[in-house]
C-alpha cells in the first residue's frame, strides 16, 4: 500500500520507459528532505508488495532549481550530492526506475526567450545522464497562464524546450492547473487574491 511518502501516482499512454509496456507508464512525485528518505528508501525497496509498479519518479528536492535571473537550469551541489538525494538515486536505479528531475514552474523570461534553459539544462543532461526527464510544476497564473496571449507564449515555450530534449531522449512533463480557467483579454494581476487573472474563486 502506498502512504504518502510518495504521491500522485498517474498513468499515462504517451510515455515509455525501458522498464513499461507500450500501453502505459505508471509515475509517481518523489519529494525528499533529509528526515523522511529512509522511510521512502524503504518503501521503493519493498518489492514484494508492489515491485514493478513503478516506471518514473518525479524527484524534488535535489537541487535541480531554475534560477530565475538568467533563466539558467542550475543545480545546487549541496542538495544533490546530500545522503538522502543519492541513497534515493541509487535505489531507483537499482529498481529500474526513471529519474525526472522536479523543478518547479518557469519564469516568464524563459518563456520569452528559452534558448539559456534549453542550453544549461542540456549541460545538465550531459553530465548526469541517469536523468530521463524534467517535470515542471508550473502554476504561476493558475491555468498555468491565465490569459491567451500568455498562454500561447507558454506553449511556444514549451514547445521548443521539449523539442530540443527530446531530440537527446529526455522527456518533458508539467502539472497545470484547469485549463479552462485561460480568457483572451488583459491579464489583471491578483485581482481574486490569487496569482490569476479574471479566473475568479
Amino acid at each position: 500500500m502506498f502512504n504518502a511518502l510518495l504521491l500522485l501516482v498517474l498513468c499515462s499512454n504517451n510515455l515509455a520507459s525501458a522498464n513499461s509496456s507500450s500501453e502505459r507508464t505508471v509515475g509517481a512525485w518523489l519529494p525528499i528532505e533529509a528526515h523522511n528518505y529512509q522511510a521512502i528508501q524503504a518503501q521503493l525497496q519493498n518489492t514484494s508488495s508492489w515491485g514493478g509498479l513503478l516506471d518514473v519518479v518525479q524527484l524534488s528536492g535535489c537541487g535541480w532549481v531554475i534560477d530565475e535571473s538568467t533563466t539558467a537550469m542550475t543545480l545546487n551541489q549541496t542538495l544533490f550530492q546530500s545522503a538522502h538525494c543519492q541513497s534515493i538515486i541509487q535505489t531507483l536505479q537499482a529498481q529500474n526506475i526513471d529519474v525526472h528531475m522536479w523543478v518547479g514552474a518557469v519564469p516568464n523570461l524563459a518563456v520569452s526567450d528559452p534558448s539559456t534553459f534549453i542550453a544549461s539544462t542540456k549541460t545538465l543532461l550531459n553530465k548526469y545522464p541517469f536523468v530521463k526527464g524534467i517535470h515542471f510544476d508550473d502554476e504561476i497564473e493558475c491555468a498555468p497562464r491565465a490569459t491567451l496571449a500568455n498562454f500561447t507564449s507558454w506553449i511556444n515555450y514549451l514547445n521548443a524546450y521539449s523539442d530540443a530534449l527530446h531530440a537527446v531522449d529526455v522527456q518533458v512533463s508539467v502539472a497545470v492547473q484547469a485549463l479552462f480557467g485561460i480568457e483572451d483579454g488583459p491579464y489583471v494581476h491578483n485581482r481574486y487574491g490569487r496569482n490569476c487573472s479574471n479566473v475568479g474563486g
